[in-house]
């Protein structure tokens, strides 16, 4: 059992899409999926039409009241068991870490169940923050898949999980966990910001970025309403055959998730170059680079400011504009030279 762990601390950014489709995507497959929403707001549970009653959850687990083996509910689809959640997970961030083994807990927990070999995947839903639940979660998995939004505000935290990822890697406290992917997430191709922020990732972080990107669809919400998942909401439309995409039909997930013994779409290519970055290379390097994208944008948005006041030089010599702290500060910043 390969266990993911699809996190970014960043909200809204697809982390419970994705690991409702993928999960699904993979049953569909033929893969034996076990979902594990450690979202206290339960999102992905009731997406799946699995309301968490009390005591449902991985809370009394996690303190030690309580065994695993009562948590796994099955759902609509065959290959497909889920442990939902519930806001009491939220406890966790207080139960916790007054544990002295509070990081490696939930390894522990899950450790028996990956033994027996009863699924071929275990997909975490992460809640968006950087507490106990997801620093545990990145301690219990083998890989973590990085959802982020094809916009600005995405680029700021990208280097942070993947510096915290790699702190996790090196400190000791998991250092088998590899960073499977970034996977861009609410794009838009008719926007040349996405495309920007796409190219300025894939940039930075070569071959870990998915070949694919998923869509942004009405489609997504919808479905979500109606407690259903893409392959069954809308299975022909772009999300869904993106998501299907990523579960298996390309190369590149294939290569990071599939198991030997589940079967796969025929390459045209051979595979490229294996996952697992674990040196901390990677999150310098991006962090320097992420830095230098929000440098040169500042740049350019002052540079943009300043020619709009020059050209209104009446309004720019005004006491009111002098008094601006946006006009003082596009004023006297100094440029950025090559």
């Amino acid at each position: 059992m390969k266990i993911i762990a699809i996190a970014n601390q960043k909200g809204g950014v697809g982390k419970t899409t994705t690991a409702i489709n993928l999960s699904t995507c993979l049953a569909k497959a033929g893969a034996r999926v076990l979902l594990l929403d450690l979202d206290p707001q339960g999102n992905a549970s009731s997406a799946l039409g699995h309301r968490a009653g009390e005591g449902q959850s991985l809370y009394r687990v996690l303190i030690g009241h309580d065994t695993l083996a009562g948590k796994i509910q099955q759902t609509r689809f065959p290959n497909l068991s889920i442990i939902p959640a519930q806001m009491e997970l939220a406890g966790c961030e207080v139960e916790l870490v007054r544990a002295e083994n509070h990081l490696i807990r939930l390894r522990e927990v899950l450790t028996p169940l990956k033994d027996t070999g009863r699924f071929d995947f275990l997909l975490i839903d992460c809640p968006p923050s950087l507490g106990i639940l997801m620093t545990s979660a990145l301690a219990a998995a083998d890989g973590l898949l990085i959802p982020i939004q094809c916009e600005y505000f995405g680029l700021e935290g990208l280097a942070r999980i993947v510096d915290i990822h790699d702190q996790i890697a090196t400190s000791g406290i998991n250092p088998s966990v590899t960073l499977e992917g970034i996977l861009m997430t609410m794009y838009d191709g008719r926007t040349g910001h996405c495309r920007a922020v796409v190219e300025e990732v894939r940039r930075a972080f070569g071959d870990l970025v998915y070949p694919v990107c998923i869509p942004r669809s009405i489609a997504v919400a919808e479905s979500q309403s109606f407690e259903k998942a893409l392959v069954e909401y809308d299975p022909n439309g772009k999300a869904a055959t993106a998501y299907r995409q990523v579960a298996g039909n390309s190369a590149t997930m294939r290569c990071r998730l599939l198991p030997c013994n589940l079967p796969a779409a025929p390459l045209g290519e051979g595979p490229p170059q294996a996952r697992g970055f674990r040196s901390r290379s990677i999150s310098i390097r991006s962090a320097r680079f992420l830095a230098l994208i929000l440098w040169s944008r500042l740049e350019r948005r002052s540079s943009v400011i300043r020619r709009v006041l020059v050209r209104a030089p009446s309004c720019a010599n005004s006491a009111s504009s002098l008094r601006n702290p946006l006009y003082r500060f596009c004023s006297n910043r100094p440029s950025v030279t090559a």
